[in-house]
């Protein structure tokens, strides 16, 4: 028959019509989380670049080379060496 025909064809038209019509639906809702091109521009600016990153390893290079080693470190003297190399020293009552 000719309207069953036609009323499926209807029918399955529709079907498809509203599973794109979901499918957009759900594209959408995923583009609301995604960033815009500006979004990642503007995170592009903020990120540092090679010269930043070379500049800040420079700073703390120089920083670094001010600070004892491992070796100055055990070189140390401890309490004891201290106490010993103080008491050939003048005291404060013999200086005034």
């Amino acid at each position: 028959n000719i309207q069953d025909v036609i009323r499926s064809t209807f029918k399955a038209l529709h079907d498809v019509i509203k599973a794109q019509g979901d499918a957009v639906k759900s594209l959408e809702r995923q583009l609301e989380a995604k960033a815009t091109n500006a979004d990642v521009q503007a995170a592009l600016q903020r990120k540092a670049n090679i010269a930043d990153v070379n500049r800040s390893l420079t700073d703390i290079t120089h920083a670094l080379e001010g600070k004892a080693s491992v070796y100055d470190l055990e070189q140390k003297p401890d309490r004891s060496e201290v106490q010993v190399a103080l008491k050939g020293k003048a005291s404060v009552v013999e200086m005034t």
